[in-house]
């Protein structure tokens, strides 16, 4: 149960980032290029590539600090704290 919470409070907030910094980003690409009367391209694949690291860094480091959570939640741990 633990685990879950601690996983949705560092997804949702990382995955509304990253669709937020994927819009500013392609928003200040296409604003740049049509300022210099470039073709206006985005590499998707490229930009889920990107995305998708990021969601497993936040995964990684979110399965590494389960271990010491369970630890602190645990009666002893909160009675040391």
């Amino acid at each position: 149960m633990v685990a879950l919470s601690l996983l949705w409070q560092n997804l949702l907030p990382m995955g509304i980032g990253v669709v937020l910094a994927d819009l500013a980003g392609v928003g200040a690409g296409a604003v740049v290029a049509h300022r210099f009367d470039a073709p206006t391209a985005v590499d998707w694949a490229f930009v889920g590539a990107v995305d998708g690291a990021g969601v497993v860094v936040v995964l990684v480091a979110t399965a590494l600090s389960l271990p010491v959570l369970r630890a602190s939640a645990h009666v002893r741990g909160l009675r040391d704290r």
